[in-house]
């Protein structure tokens, strides 16, 4: 059975809450990991990769407590089977975490688990919420709010050839709630996938996916309503036909009861030639009939699936990468309005190694992380740019790690104060042959900076 067990490997963590150097925070054979940061400024690092003594793949955390520092990697499973897709949310008032992976627990398929964390009482047993023989779409998220409860969407193939958007709602007292599908694509070979979500302060919910049918790809969405459940579906942004394809959508909380979406669309010029765009939309007691043009390349080269960030109260930041290898953000001020796209990394031969990700803070400063090739090919790195929301400018870019090797997919979190973290995973450091997490923690008010010679 999954155990809480945590490790005894001794941690690199600090006490002074003020870890900008990077920190180790990961036994070896670590990699891809996630983070979330709340309101304290505590966070949760989780990761897939070996824990001492276990076998398999293993679903492991780290917590990061504001003052203390990292803690020692804790277990969140020791099933034996391998874990696939894995994703996390807290909220960012109380703490609360919920932790969803997939899992190949069952031998038809892969079965969807969830575990949930409290401040107060800490980490409850592992959930299966689904456990039947049919086939996992990827991407489940789920989003908790401040009293406990818990929504969690996923794709899954119910019928044979096609697949469905699924809901469970968890509601302290009474458990989980029997999987329903939150959408009627009813056509044979129906595709209906990539579900993102986010939590409004009103306690609505809104999903958005991929749709697809009758040759046409969609993107569709439902509302959760905290008295009623789930509405109807809906077509939001209609495939019109051969001259235009809609990929990669994205929401988030917006503050204030608001939702903001994003999302890559490719447009056909003729001649072989096309347009490619970042879109977004918002949502504000429903959907604005307004669909904005934040990014576009019309000089064919294909962009990759944007990054949202929010402030709460009005700013904004995009971020996402160009075929060329160009990384580019577009911020929105406190107004509403949408300024021009940027150039952070200019499209050239040092090729990206992973998607930009972007926080931003309650005053609208940002930071924005990637990593890439080396100039002479010879390492990947980890580089970061930040954004001033009074000044309104991004710096130039700079390295946030300076370690031999390859030190890709970072990944960024910031609360409302103004908190930050980065974690990335780093191999061949110091001789080592397994790639390790590291993290770098920025308090309110200490600015990101270049790691000093000697990281």
């Amino acid at each position: 059975a999954p155990s809480s067990a945590s490790s005894s490997l001794s941690s690199s963590s600090s006490s002074t809450g003020s870890d900008t150097a990077a920190t180790l925070i990961s036994p070896p054979g670590a990699s891809y990991a996630k983070v979330t940061i709340d309101d304290q400024g505590n966070v949760w690092a989780v990761w897939r990769g070996f824990f001492p003594n276990t076998n398999g793949s293993n679903l492991i955390a780290n917590r990061y407590i504001k003052g203390q520092g990292w803690g020692n990697p804790l277990l969140l499973e020791d099933d034996g089977a391998e874990v696939d897709k894995f994703d996390l949310y807290t909220d960012p008032l109380s703490g609360r975490t919920t932790v969803i992976w997939t899992q190949l627990t069952s031998a038809a398929a892969y079965d969807l688990w969830v575990r949930r964390y409290d401040p107060a009482t800490g980490w409850a047993a592992p959930e299966r919420i689904e456990n039947t023989d049919s086939s996992m779409g990827l991407f489940a998220k789920p989003v908790t709010d401040s009293n406990g409860k818990v929504i969690a969407v996923w794709s899954q193939q119910l019928v044979l050839g096609r697949f469905s958007i699924v809901s469970s709602i968890y509601s302290p007292g009474s458990g989980w709630s029997t999987p329903q599908e939150i959408e009627d694509n009813n056509v044979l070979g129906g595709q209906d996938g990539t579900p993102s979500l986010a939590l409004l302060s009103n306690g609505e919910a809104i999903a958005v996916w991929l749709n697809s049918a009758n040759n046409r790809l969609n993107i569709a969405t439902n509302v959760y309503s905290p008295t009623s459940g789930w509405g109807s579906d809906q077509i939001l942004i209609a495939d019109t036909g051969g001259n235009m394809s809609v990929n990669h959508p994205e929401i988030i909380n917006d503050g204030n009861a608001r939702a903001l979406l994003a999302w890559g669309q490719w447009d056909s010029l003729g001649g072989g030639n096309f347009t490619s765009r970042i879109m977004t939309k918002a949502y504000n007691n429903g959907w604005q009939e307004a669909t904005v043009v934040i990014g576009e390349d019309a000089g064919s080269d294909l962009v990759s699936a944007p990054q949202l960030a929010s402030s709460g109260n009005g700013a904004a930041a995009v971020t996402w990468a160009r075929k060329n290898q160009g990384v580019m953000v577009n911020t929105r001020a406190t107004n509403g309005t949408w300024g021009e796209q940027q150039i952070i990394k200019p499209g050239n031969a040092d090729f990206l190694q992973s998607l930009p990700r972007v926080a931003l803070d309650a005053g609208g400063n940002g930071l924005l992380v990637w990593s890439q090739e080396s100039n002479d090919n010879t390492t990947k790195d980890s580089w970061f740019s930040s954004f001033n929301g009074s000044a309104g400018n991004w710096s130039s870019a700079q390295l946030l790690e300076n370690f031999v090797g390859t030190a890709v997919e970072p990944v960024v979190a910031s609360n409302t104060a103004g908190d930050r973290v980065v974690v990335w995973y780093n191999i061949n450091n110091a001789g080592s042959a397994a790639s390790e997490i590291y993290a770098r923690y920025f308090p309110a008010g200490v600015s990101v900076t270049a790691p000093s010679p000697q990281n």
